[in-house]
């Protein structure tokens, strides 16, 4: 009988080792040659269980070495318990699992399966974990574009077990290569719902939740095949929608697309990849969990806006209950987290509004003293009771038109503009919860662009129009004055506009990302965002929507000296090529990175104006207001050094 043989024999009899009687070199050999035969899997699988033996141990780490089979790495990988793994022979095979991911001469798949292997076998060893996460950080993108979307998996996979921000800034670089494009945008995904779930307010947390919309979006645009991505972003729109529009009725919309995006992705499905040891098995019971949440949602929404509930407890218990606490109940995180802070404000709201409601919850919460789920029934009473008292004291009427946060906004364009005198009143009529104590420079500024634009056809005629330009003029006011004022002490996001090193300059980023937080958290939130694509054939920087109408703040920086009219020369006509079917005013917004005065920043009123565009061969005028922030600061205790 031949050494091969006697060795298949051991394997199909799992034998002991000691049973073959051959020595170490004859092993080797028998090993090299079936590395890539028919019972490589199960040779491999045999030689880890006799890890005990040191020529098995020794074996089965040439057995890695030698083999050339791309679905035979990934058969091991599989199959591999690391747990059942002596320590020496688990270091000995993520050494040689590493050293096969990182030889550009084998090909792209043995490679991947490879980094899988190692990333299996270091999961849950502090030291090797380290070591792969260093190989991971020495990733060149000059690799091969298929390995790196492999790799791109197991950096994200990494991230979310240990976010560290040099794997998601790799990860966006990847965005770039098209072949990995799809898997970095989907992982990006992943990881802005983590950062969602883990943030301490709302706003964070919708912030967080809108990025992973964007690039689930952006990894189904990338790949046909993203049944996962798609399923995704349809449950972060749900969830999206909840948060700017409350239980408004009509989640109803999306569930089709999400019930048929949820068929898409369960068709993919082979083995349940839960049940693998590998921190890539997890990411399927993810996708389920957001499913559900997504569908509840949609649920909850249709059972608040009918006028009876048939059967109280169920809706109380299944639906009310399980979202209220849905970080815990469905997502199975164990904690409340941001998910909470957006949802359950929603479901107060919608149950004041729906109040005929609140007697079966009332009677559910005495029929159950003494149950576990009592302090939450209770906790959601009591926030309907808060909401009803916030109602009462801030907003003395009914709101139900679209968009909540700004109905008053779109009301005070039905008042007669020369009705109105003061910043005060008008900031009362269109954000109500901006005090109107106000700063008389401001108001002039307000006042002098508002009396300027009854030139303007479309804001002179429609009161919609009037309320939206109105909205986002005072916001952008406060904005200008806002970095006026505040300093780093106070508010550290300042930072960019105090760096003085030619070399180091901000990019018009960071003053796009500081406005566009500075919006989501004032009373125009819901009508506010970032990076619209398909807004007059481009990509509007911010966007702001509402009834039917919408403008722009186009971001950009200048490093020249200019002036307020210059940068509307330099700068208008692309700012007014996102209007030509809509409202003909737009906004621009410069960081000015010219050393001016030293360090000294103009005064208010020089850095915003309002300005006029007419393109060349049209005679439609477009107006812009042209707004200037200072960069290149000193602080005043610095002037004069």
């Amino acid at each position: 009988m031949s050494d091969a043989d006697l060795l298949f024999a051991a394997v199909r009899a799992a034998n002991d080792f000691a049973s073959i009687g051959l020595d170490q070199e004859r092993l080797l050999s028998v090993v090299r040659q079936a590395s890539d035969g028919p019972e490589a899997s199960a040779l491999f699988l045999w030689l880890c269980v006799q890890g005990s033996h040191a020529p098995a141990a020794t074996a089965a780490v040439e057995f890695v070495s030698t083999t050339r089979d791309p679905a035979t790495v990934a058969d091991i990988v599989d199959h591999l318990i690391p747990t059942a793994l002596g320590e020496d022979l688990r270091r000995a095979l993520w050494t040689v699992f590493i050293a096969r991911a990182e030889d550009k001469r084998s090909g792209y798949g043995l490679r991947g399966q490879a980094l899988h292997g190692a990333l299996l076998l270091a999961q849950d060893n502090k030291g090797l974990l380290f070591r792969l996460k260093g190989s991971l950080a020495d990733l060149s993108l000059q690799d091969d574009p298929h390995f790196l979307r492999h790799a791109a998996r197991i950096l994200g996979v990494v991230l979310a077990h240990s976010p560290e921000s040099d794997f998601r800034e790799k990860l966006v670089s990847l965005v770039d290569v098209d072949e990995a494009s799809d898997e970095a945008a989907m992982e990006l995904g992943l990881d802005a719902l983590r950062r969602g779930l883990d943030s301490t307010t709302s706003e964070s947390a919708g912030l967080a939740f809108e990025e992973g919309a964007v690039w689930f979006r952006k990894a189904t645009a990338a790949s046909e095949d993203r049944a996962d991505a798609r399923l995704y972003f349809k449950c972060t729109e749900i969830l999206l929608s909840v948060h700017r529009n409350g239980f408004d009725g009509n989640l109803s919309v999306g569930i089709p697309e999400l019930v048929e995006a949820a068929f898409r992705y369960s068709a993919l499905l082979g083995e349940e990849e839960n049940s693998k040891p590998s921190w890539l098995g997890s990411q399927t019971s993810e996708r389920l969990h957001w499913t559900l949440l997504a569908s509840k949602l949609g649920t909850l929404d249709a059972t608040l806006n009918k006028k009876v509930w048939m059967n109280v407890a169920r809706v109380v218990e299944d639906e009310l209950l399980a979202l209220y606490r849905s970080s815990r109940s469905i997502l199975m995180t164990g904690k409340d987290g941001g998910l909470d802070l957006i949802v359950r404000p929603e479901i107060s709201a919608a149950l004041y509004t729906h109040r005929r409601h609140l007697d079966g919850l009332d009677q559910w919460i005495e029929e159950n003293e003494g149950m576990p789920d009592l302090p939450d029934a209770v906790a959601m009473r009591a926030a309907v009771d808060r909401a009803k008292e916030a109602s009462l004291l801030h907003r003395p009427f009914d709101a139900g038109s679209v968009g909540r946060e700004l109905t008053a906004i779109l009301d005070a364009g039905q008042v007669p503009m020369e009705a109105r005198s003061g910043i005060a009143e008008r900031l009362e009529a269109a954000v109500r919860d901006l005090s109107a104590d106000e700063n008389p420079i401001v108001g002039k500024v307000v006042e002098d662009i508002l009396s300027d634009m009854v030139r303007n056809p479309h804001y002179s005629g429609f009161a919609n129009a009037r309320s939206l330009f109105t909205a986002v003029l005072i916001i952008s006011v406060y904005f200008l004055l806002h970095r006026h004022e505040t300093g780093l002490s106070s508010d550290p996001d300042a930072e960019y506009l105090f760096v003085r090193s030619p070399k180091t300059l901000p990019l018009e980023n960071a003053i796009q990302r500081d406005y566009f937080r500075f919006l989501r958290s004032s009373s125009i939130r819901d009508h506010v965002s970032m990076e619209v694509r398909d807004t007059g054939a481009g990509r509007a920087d911010v966007y702001f929507s509402a009834r039917g109408l919408s403008t722009v703040t186009e971001v950009k920086r200048s490093l020249v000296n200019r002036d307020l009219p210059g940068l509307l020369n330099e700068y208008g006509l692309q700012t007014a090529a996102y209007q030509t079917t809509t409202v003909s005013f737009a906004f621009l917004l410069v960081l000015d990175l010219f050393d001016r005065s030293r360090g000294l920043q103009p005064h208010l009123e020089k850095q915003i104006s309002l300005g006029s565009k007419t393109p060349s061969g049209q005679d439609t005028a477009y107006d812009v207001v042209v707004m200037r922030v200072q960069g290149q600061r000193k602080v005043p205790s610095e002037m004069g050094k």
